[in-house]
């Protein structure tokens, strides 16, 4: 991802992170990827908690797979920034639209089953799409020296409890006592929630914990297939790989010490 964003320069009519239109829905994408992989079993007319979490990897595990340049890429490639720009800019506009139409369909209510369920599924894949590219915009940020975060003051074990609601209270669980901090809050805690989900997918696993210790949170087990990913190493997760550059611009860190993964934030 450094090769890929280095030196980018994001056009200013262009904001990747300021678009409140569409927003992330980590916790409803599991419930509906995995109320789609039930459905070859047997139809069920409600939503689960880890819905649709099957399509929901392999859509973020592929778009992760292409992150990884096959070829060098120049640093200072303006065309290929621009390109990056101008394709982020365009997305908007169709992403936009298919979010509105579906929401708008899914208010009527009237569609019947399975309609209804997949016009649940454009909708939260519409918001996959625009965390993808908040995600993205905030990674070139960064790595441009252009990343201004909206410091607050943010209690860990109430940014822990937020992050692990994203994901559903089965998969993490959350423990210990929390301390203030001062980081971007939206950021941050969508970073931990990247992270802890990370942990789960590429590790193989059903449920992590979240310890709060002070201005530490400790997400465990890491596997020793799951460690490179969250740690930003090997690039397969891009909510991870950002997390962790998120977490390193604010002040923080973000370490492995045996199966667990320790992100201590700025006090």
């Amino acid at each position: 991802m450094d090769a890929l964003l280095s030196g980018i320069e994001v056009d200013a009519a262009v904001d990747l992170g300021g678009d409140q239109l569409l927003r992330a829905a980590p916790a409803e994408a599991d419930r509906l990827l995995d109320a789609l992989h039930a459905g070859a079993r047997q139809p069920e007319p409600h939503l689960g908690r880890r819905g649709l979490q099957i399509v929901e990897e392999r859509s973020r595990l592929g778009h992760g797979d292409r992150l990884v340049s096959r070829s060098p890429v120049a640093a200072n490639d303006s065309t290929f920034a621009r390109l990056v720009s101008l394709a982020a800019h365009d997305l908007r506009t169709p992403l936009a639209t298919i979010h509105g139409f579906a929401q708008t369909l899914i208010r009527t209510g009237d569609l019947g089953e399975p309609k209804q369920r997949y016009m649940e599924m454009i909708d939260i894949a519409s918001r996959q799409l625009a965390e993808l590219l908040d995600e993205l915009g905030t990674a070139a940020r960064i790595e441009d020296g252009r990343y201004e975060p909206s410091m607050q003051a943010v209690n860990t074990l109430e940014l822990a409890r937020a992050a692990a609601a994203n994901l559903g209270e089965d998969r993490v669980k959350v423990s210990g006592e929390g301390g203030e901090v001062h980081v971007d809050p939206e950021g941050t805690e969508r970073g931990v929630s990247a992270l802890a989900q990370a942990a789960l997918r590429h590790g193989g696993l059903d449920e992590v914990t979240l310890h709060v210790d002070g201005s530490t949170l400790a997400v465990s087990p890491v596997t020793a297939s799951s460690a490179p990913v969250v740690l930003g190493e090997e690039l397969r997760d891009l909510g991870a790989a950002v997390a962790v550059r998120v977490v390193r611009a604010l002040g923080g860190s973000v370490a492995l010490d045996g199966d667990t993964l320790t992100i201590t934030l700025p006090e």
